[in-house]
């Protein structure tokens, strides 16, 4: 902008002919009184209102790879003179139209990877065995074929050890007498001694298997027993004359 400067015995006078879109400041340096007035005067251009969308780029899709979405920013913005003024959207839609589309979907590479399920029980209930697992190449969630996925296949398998399977004898019941000997019974089963102690199939452990009864109270009953016949049950009782203890024996 150009200001120019005039002076006479009466006046002087500095104008300049614009347009300006800068902020014009004024100041006085008197090194005197001065005798009548500072004026000054400046006109507005009578420029209409107007409206447009102010719209701007596309971000970045939403997603690394297969189909995701992008937005971009749009303003409806008021322009009056030299400023220009973000204003509601109606203006816009009055003045211009229908406001512009500020999504649209996006397309990348397709997503093939591997996906690993969880491994499960060992395939044997005693010694070596395998656990297995799936592994699918997925596009996102959909399966597709393996050769769709270009990294290495996880492994499906892997090796597991359930420990050794024993004959246990477990939940012997009474013996048949309380001193004498006698004989208790108990269930034989085969059993994981690998730490579970879980109760598998019979074939699982080798060897014969053993027989589910064992001796019990092989204590002699004493010198002061004596012994007689229970004339209901056919039992063999003896008994400790000085103390009344029994022990029967079938």
């Amino acid at each position: 902008m150009t200001i120019i400067h005039e002076s006479d015995d009466i006046q002087e006078t500095f104008f300049s002919q614009g347009p300006s879109i800068l902020d014009l400041t004024i100041e006085l340096y008197l090194t005197s009184a001065i005798s009548g007035s500072i004026t000054y005067e400046y006109y507005i251009p009578n420029v209409a209102t107007s409206y447009f969308w102010n719209v701007r780029d596309f971000g970045s899709c939403s997603v690394t790879c297969g189909v995701g979405g992008q937005t971009r920013l749009i303003t409806c913005d008021e322009v009056n003179g030299v400023t220009q003024t973000v204003v509601a959207d109606s203006l816009c839609i009055t003045n211009v139209g229908l406001k512009p589309l500020d999504t649209q979907s996006c397309t990348l590479e397709d997503c093939y990877a591997w996906v690993t399920g969880e491994y499960g029980a060992c395939d044997v209930d005693c010694g070596s065995g395998v656990s297995s697992r799936t592994v699918d190449c997925k596009d996102g969630d959909t399966p597709v074929d393996d050769s769709m996925c270009t990294e290495t296949k996880p492994d499906t398998e892997m090796p597991c050890d359930q420990g050794t399977c024993e004959w246990d004898i477990r939940d012997f019941g009474e013996c048949t007498v309380t001193c004498g000997g006698g004989t208790m019974t108990g269930t034989v089963v085969c059993a994981n001694s690998g730490g579970s102690g879980d109760v598998v199939a019979d074939k699982d452990c080798s060897g014969e298997k053993p027989d589910a009864t064992q001796a019990c109270n092989t204590d002699d009953c004493g010198e002061e027993c004596c012994q007689y016949v229970h004339e209901s049950s056919g039992t063999i009782e003896r008994t400790l004359g000085t103390e009344g203890q029994t022990c029967i024996i079938f």
